[in-house]
């Protein structure tokens, strides 16, 4: 995902039918960067060759049930 330079990821949630990010940005920063996001379903692998570089944010319930974790990297 693209955010300004310098946003970080705080935390996360579901907003209807949307797993959602709550950013701390700075509104004035010119400069863009981008995160990699994985949102990764209970009992799936994560896709990545290091988990370790990895930065759990949290865990959403999705309706229906499903439960999802949401890293980003670096």
């Amino acid at each position: 995902m693209e955010f300004p330079a310098g946003a970080r990821v705080l935390s996360a949630g579901v907003q209807g039918s949307d797993v959602v990010l709550w950013v701390l940005v700075d509104p004035q920063a010119q400069e863009r960067a981008t995160q990699r996001v994985h949102i990764v379903g209970t009992g799936h692998p994560i896709g990545v060759e290091d988990a370790r570089s990895l930065r759990f944010i949290g865990t959403v319930e999705y309706p229906g049930g499903e439960w999802f974790h949401v890293f980003v990297e670096g």
